[in-house]
């Protein structure tokens, strides 16, 4: 496979040359809005979906005597595109294909910013509904070759053909096929991969999938292929006897005298419920856990937030266990674009600093504001949800201790703590230096990098043992569940030199969390997996004791 897309493109007759008025290096920066190779291939999974196919196929090839992949393929069997229409599409901003109604595509920026996010080399084979067949490459090492953004073309050749023929989907007579090579970040072993997509494209497209109407997605190697299924993110199907709405709600929303229709629905899992459904051994997702609760916003069918409430209530909003269980889907359509404030990867929005965005929030959050108050209240009731005591003075004393002087002592030895905070250059270097505050109030060591909080809260998820965040940019705050078992101990029963010790294993696990937060989506779902079985596991044990 790797091979012939490589004599493809040295031993053939010469091509037709677009070059891009910007340098390889701007070219290369514009992957850096993507989080992942996940997020960046739902670019071209978009563009399959737009060009109306019967099917879309995702396929990786491995390095010959090899585990690691050397190539990604996303292929359609839709309408293709021209020529014309192909080098458009190369166009920054510019696409002669007008947008229509669901549509996923918006700013017609995606595929040039997130090609060089999965790989440094993309290929496209494409052929109309008139049969004529269009090749072109774009290739970053060429690119700073020549030192220009070069794109090339070319009217299929019987290469081409024969290449085109083997991988659009259903041996159809036009649709389009990506072809990726030097990728970023491949993973190693075949069944990773279709994991690792699989799990992803159910998760954003499962709107899509679930719907047979729909084109289906299949996940390809050389060995096997299997149909992508959609994930039921917010329970609606696995939860099936939890509060929920009867179907879809529609809601209308007025501005400028134009009504724009949207949908919500929303499923409630009760204390109660969740032990319907959940232990650590049935593979079902913990319902009611903090980071899953929230709203999930469905554009045209495909997610693009999930799980927020930042964006609900207009600002920060911690996870609060008291919406531990509560789960909206709010759907839109692409007419709603300029309330949203869509990123332009489609995987995030923002309501902030616009009038008619704010407009909207509001609206959303008026809509919901009941089935949040029944759920506050039904939570509220829930004795597993009454927070403990907090932790004495004395025991405040001692984390408050360990905070500003054990930990900045061992700082520079420790292993995961993310990187100096933002504002501390050279600048702020001058000034800790003649004990300069931070925004927090506290003074500032020549050597320091972080100030520092240990503290014990009753709004983590029940799944988490600690939750480490950043405050005030500069301030580390590693939060301890209160209603952790082994966090009970640390608060009541333990002498100091026990506390001190556990203090010392908090932190590390907190810097391992941190870790993981900075990497890719799979290595934090990874962890997560982890703290959610580490704990329940430590409760069990914590439990056990006190009982024997």
């Amino acid at each position: 496979m790797v091979a012939t897309t490589q004599q493809n493109t040295t031993t053939l007759t010469p091509m037709a040359t677009q070059t891009m008025s910007m340098s390889p290096a701007f070219f290369l920066k514009l992957n850096s809005c993507y989080k992942n190779t996940e997020e960046a291939l739902e670019e071209f999974i978009d563009n399959c979906y737009d060009a109306g196919p019967s099917e879309i196929h995702f396929r990786t090839d491995l390095i010959k005597d090899s585990k690691k992949a050397g190539t990604y393929i996303v292929a359609d069997d839709g309408c293709g595109m021209s020529e014309i229409e192909l080098r458009s599409a190369f166009d920054m901003g510019n696409n002669v294909l007008a947008r229509v109604g669901g549509s996923i595509g918006a700013f017609h920026v995606g595929m040039k910013s997130a090609m060089f996010k999965v790989g440094l080399c993309l290929q496209v084979y494409t052929v109309d509904h008139s049969g004529n067949g269009t090749y072109a490459i774009v290739d970053y090492d060429h690119m700073v070759n020549t030192n220009s953004c070069a794109i090339r073309y070319r009217s299929f050749n019987p290469i081409d053909r024969n290449f085109f023929n083997q991988y659009v989907p259903s041996g159809s007579k036009h649709g389009t096929v990506f072809v990726f090579t030097k990728l970023i970040n491949a993973r190693a072993q075949a069944a990773h991969e279709r994991k690792r997509f699989s799990n992803r494209f159910g998760t954003t497209y499962r709107h899509r999938l679930a719907d047979p109407s729909q084109p289906e997605m299949h996940f390809k190697s050389k060995k096997k292929s299997t149909q992508i299924t959609a994930i039921d993110s917010i329970g609606w199907d696995l939860y099936p006897k939890c509060q929920k709405t009867t179907g879809k709600v529609p809601v209308t929303f007025r501005y400028s005298n134009v009504d724009y229709d949207w949908h919500w629905r929303c499923v409630f899992v009760s204390a109660d419920d969740a032990k319907l459904y959940y232990n650590s051994t049935t593979g079902v997702p913990d319902p009611r856990a903090g980071n899953r609760s929230g709203v999930y916003y469905i554009r045209e069918d495909r997610e693009m937030l999930p799980a927020d409430w930042d964006q609900l209530y207009g600002k920060m909003y911690t996870r609060y266990s008291h919406l531990n269980g509560l789960f909206f889907e709010v759907f839109v359509s692409n007419d709603l674009d300029q309330f949203l404030g869509l990123k332009m990867t489609k995987n995030g929005i923002n309501f902030a600093d616009d009038p008619a965005r704010e407009k909207f929030r509001q609206h959303v959050m008026d809509t919901l504001l009941d089935q949040i108050k029944d759920a506050k209240k039904i939570n509220g009731k829930d004795k597993n949800n009454v927070a403990p005591p907090p932790p004495s003075a004395d025991i405040q004393k001692e984390n408050e201790h360990f905070a500003n002087t054990v930990l900045p002592a061992v700082e520079t030895k420790l292993n995961g703590l993310p990187p100096k905070p933002p504002g501390v250059g050279k600048g702020a270097a001058k000034g800790k230096k003649k004990g300069k505050k931070s925004n927090t109030g506290k003074k500032r060591g020549p050597n320091r990098k972080w100030n520092y909080e240990l503290e014990t809260v009753d709004t983590i998820s029940d799944s988490y043992m600690l939750d480490p965040v950043i405050k005030n940019q500069d301030t580390i705050s590693i939060r301890l569940n209160s209603r952790n078992e082994l966090v009970k101990e640390f608060n009541t029963t333990a002498n100091s030199d026990l506390r001190e010790a556990l203090r010392g294993i908090f932190c590390s696990k907190a810097c391992g969390v941190m870790e993981a937060q900075r990497g890719e989506e799979w290595e934090v779902d990874v962890v997560d997996k982890f703290r959610r079985t580490e704990t329940a596991n430590n409760n069990v044990f914590v439990k056990h004791n006190k009982s024997a």
